[in-house]
């Protein structure tokens, strides 16, 4: 009954409740004329996951449903209803333009193809067209622009003979490259300028060179700030420098003597400022007159290069000190010799007169007058040779025996210090040489 009443109240044409192998247990009964149709096969196993089947009407329109009892085991319900014929052809007419979607879908990326060749190749077409006329109007525009670039490279590596091509259809390049070539122009007329200038320069620096070598004179250079610029031989072998080792350097570290006077002179504002400096140089003690000459710029520049001009004149000195000296010696021999010759001749006298009067101490007696009247000689001789140009007698060689030059110097000694007692021991073989007995 409750079925029934189910089946009619929700207007149904059948309603059964089947076994899993699609047989019935019972049937609800309808007011429909028509019998209950087979569940389809595989329907039933279908809805055995709890999942609703539907069944779709086809030739009749009637459309039915399986569903799994979930509180009884084993058993289905199975239902069918009657659908509007209309419904029926609207739902044939759907399912018609679906599957006429659905192969229109499955063509879709043919058809795209198709139609989409056609297209790719024109726009490939475009393109490459497109491609090849900006080639075309870039490689119109660039080309100046490079052999522009070309020619600046040419012109790096230093070759001023290129040009570049001038097309007036190229406009502003045009002009470019027309200004581009009267700048090479301008470069190439100067570069001959300089090179002219620089053969000159080294044309007076080769004559300036060959003057500085002959002239014997030391030459130094020196620039506004101290630095040695310029060295010549002469300067080389007097000051015992080297020019490459000079050149460069600060004037005072190489000559300090010589760099004081420069720095005087510098400041002394005067063109010329001349110094006399004496300082050791290649083991000698040397004299040198430093002369300081201030060079102004040619650009009229306040910046002043300086001629430092160094002479020796150290044999110049002593010729003028020996010349002074000389004079003083005659002098000074004259009143030496005034009262020689009266000591000898006393001398001789006191020997002649009292030499057979004493008799104690005869030998002392002898030997103290030979030594004054010898002394008197040499001392006459030395004078005579130091008035003639303030100098040592020339040495007279011959044969003595040393030891009596050394019983006469120390008997000199003896008599002027009676407070030391002299013991001589000479030997008694004799010490023969040949000596300068005088010099002894």
């Amino acid at each position: 009954d409750l079925m029934n009443k189910e089946a009619v109240g929700r207007s149904l044409a059948h309603a059964a409740l089947i076994k899993p192998d699609g047989s019935f247990v019972m049937s609800a009964k309808t007011d429909t004329d028509f019998a209950m149709p087979e569940p389809p096969e595989g329907a039933v196993a279908s809805a055995a996951d709890g999942k609703p089947v539907l069944i779709e009407p086809k030739t009749r329109n009637i459309m039915g449903a399986i569903v799994k009892l979930r509180e009884i085991e084993g058993l289905y319900l199975y239902t069918i209803r009657l659908v509007d014929p209309e419904v029926i052809k609207a739902r044939q007419i759907v399912r018609s333009n679906t599957d006429e979607y659905r192969g229109l879908e499955d063509n879709r990326r043919t058809s795209q193809v198709a139609f989409a060749l056609p297209y790719l190749s024109l726009t490939l077409i475009i393109i490459l067209s497109a491609i090849w006329t900006g080639i075309a109007v870039a490689d119109r525009l660039v080309r100046p622009i490079r052999q522009l670039i070309g020619a600046a490279d040419e012109v790096a590596t230093g070759n001023l003979d290129v040009a570049v091509p001038v097309r007036p259809s190229d406009g502003d390049v045009a002009s470019l490259g027309d200004t581009f070539n009267k700048m090479l122009l301008e470069l190439k007329s100067q570069r001959n300028e300089i090179l002219s200038a620089k053969d000159l320069i080294d044309e007076r620096r080769r004559f300036s060179e060959a003057v500085l070598a002959g002239v014997t004179a030391g030459v130094i250079g020196v620039d506004p700030y101290g630095i040695v610029t310029i060295v010549n031989r002469s300067a080389e072998a007097m000051l015992a420098i080297s020019a490459s080792a000079a050149l460069g350097q600060n004037l005072s570290a190489v000559l300090p003597h010589v760099g004081r006077v420069f720095e005087i002179g510098r400041k002394s504002g005067k063109p010329v400022y001349r110094e006399q400096v004496t300082f050791y140089r290649a083991g000698a003690e040397r004299t040198f007159n430093v002369q300081i000459t201030i060079e102004a710029g040619d650009d009229g520049s306040e910046e002043k290069s300086y001629v430092v001009t160094v002479d020796d004149i150290t044999d110049l000195v002593q010729a003028q000190r020996s010349s002074a000296w000389a004079d003083v010696a005659r002098r000074i021999a004259h009143e030496i010799k005034n009262p020689l010759t009266p000591i000898q001749l006393s001398a001789e006298r006191i020997k002649r007169r009292y030499g057979k009067v004493i008799t104690e101490d005869r030998e002392v007696f002898d030997q103290c007058t030979d030594t004054i009247i010898r002394q008197v000689e040499d001392i006459g001789r030395m004078v005579d040779e130091f008035s003639a140009f303030a100098r040592m007698p020339k040495p007279e060689m011959k044969a003595i025996d040393l030891r009596e030059s050394l019983r006469e110097a120390s008997f000199l000694v003896e008599v002027s210090r009676a407070d030391i007692t002299f013991e001589r021991i000479f030997g008694s073989e004799p010490l023969e040489s040949d000596v300068g007995a005088a010099d002894l």
